[in-house]
């Protein structure tokens, strides 16, 4: 009888083995994930994005979660990206203007069409995040209003 192989598997063992395979997973999925982001389609669609709202700090997965909305709603809005992210510095035709201005409504106001991708992240709010909250959320504890302003 050999005695060379490996310890026998506890339960102790295949529990650690298992989780510590699950932990990997994760974050095998979010590396891709993030690579995904970084250099995925929605580059393109992110450069445009950034010249048209004036932003470098915007949310890469707000700009996904926009991006598939506006394929899903109006698929021409995403085409000729690259023409577009050229045009942006002179004089644009119509059709690009028009493409332009659906993007950046759609990161300002946070709607392609009827539906709200994105309520808080919406850049209106940042405009005056100093000052004010979006609405529907309460500004302090119950009263708050009461007190005068500091």
């Amino acid at each position: 009888m050999r005695t060379d192989f490996p310890v026998p598997w506890t339960r102790r063992r295949l529990l650690g083995t298992t989780a510590s395979l699950a932990v990997t997973g994760i974050v095998a999925t979010s590396i891709v994930t993030n690579a995904m982001a970084a250099d995925g389609p929605g580059t393109g669609f992110m450069a445009v994005s950034r010249i048209v709202t004036g932003r470098n700090d915007l949310n890469p997965e707000v700009g996904h979660r926009l991006m598939a909305a506006l394929q899903a709603s109006s698929p021409e809005v995403l085409q000729n990206l690259s023409e577009l992210s050229a045009a942006l510095g002179g004089e644009l035709t119509p059709a690009q203007e028009s493409q332009a201005v659906r993007i950046q409504q759609a990161w300002y106001l946070g709607t392609v069409g009827k539906s709200v991708v994105t309520y808080e992240n919406a850049l209106t709010f940042s405009a005056v995040v100093a000052n004010l909250k979006p609405r529907s959320y309460c500004g302090g504890p119950p009263g708050f209003w009461a007190s005068k302003p500091v």
